[in-house]
């Protein structure tokens, strides 16, 4: 359990070490000569390009929109269609991802939707019209934006809170934020590389921005690399450690 590794079809099967933890076990040189060297960002965007690239993701829903669009059904009828049969579909596999999914992917699943509830015809409504809760005029059209940074704040609230019990994967991520805790880590000011943990702060700060309050004058704010607490001009404990790698 201590060996993350990401398996990638580039020519080759690769497998790249995730985790510090798998030069403790196995002694072996990664640097191969032959090959560039990938970086966390290739990684990240292979991992994408596996499951977006043909389009059999998007697929699969535009198939299933078809197949509703053939029945005649009030617009009514046709939200409750999506959140039901189309969201979940698509919240799935984003639920399961744990680094920023592109903006264009929206996009994407939106024209799918409008062209489903509008016939194909030009929009009457805006998407973020029908966003809105009912309360102020919308239809509470589930938003994929606001799904996507639901689901990565409850991981954060359920793996990085108190309830740590059988979360074995939580010691492989905590070698990344070494010399600190992964819950300090999202409101200092330190910047890495590390997909998983841009995105986990990504999130805490627009959580934070939504909410109207400083991520780094709270309680649960970590003391060191704050902005927010300096000793003149300077930050407290300017090193960053390996988050720079």
């Amino acid at each position: 359990a201590k060996i993350l590794f990401i398996q990638m079809h580039v020519h080759n099967k690769i497998l790249i070490p995730a985790s510090p933890a798998w030069n403790e076990v196995v002694f072996h040189h990664w640097k191969n000569k032959s090959q560039p060297c990938l970086t966390r960002q290739d990684v990240r965007n292979n991992v994408l390009t596996v499951l977006y690239g043909s389009n059999t993701f998007l697929l699969k829903i535009k198939t299933n929109i078809e197949k509703w669009g053939k029945l005649k059904i009030s617009l009514w009828g046709k939200i409750n269609i999506v959140k039901m049969i189309i969201a979940p579909q698509f919240n799935y596999v984003v639920m399961m991802l744990p680094i920023a999914i592109p903006s264009g992917l929206f996009k994407q699943y939106e024209d799918l939707i409008k062209q489903f509830l509008w016939d194909g015809k030009r929009a009457r409504i805006k998407l973020s019209k029908l966003y809105a809760p009912r309360e102020k005029g919308g239809l509470s059209l589930p938003d994929p934006r606001l799904y996507s940074v639901s689901f990565e704040m409850a991981k954060l609230v359920n793996y990085w809170g108190k309830n740590q019990a059988g979360q074995e994967w939580l010691s492989i991520e905590s070698e990344i934020y070494t010399p600190f805790d992964p819950k300090g880590m999202l409101s200092q000011s330190c910047t890495s590389t590390n997909p998983i943990l841009f995105y986990s702060r990504q999130v805490w700060l627009n959580i934070h921005r939504i909410l109207k309050i400083s991520p780094h004058v709270q309680f649960y704010s970590s003391l060191w690399n704050n902005p927010a607490i300096r000793i003149g001009e300077k930050i407290v404990f300017g090193n960053c450690g390996s988050l720079m790698a």
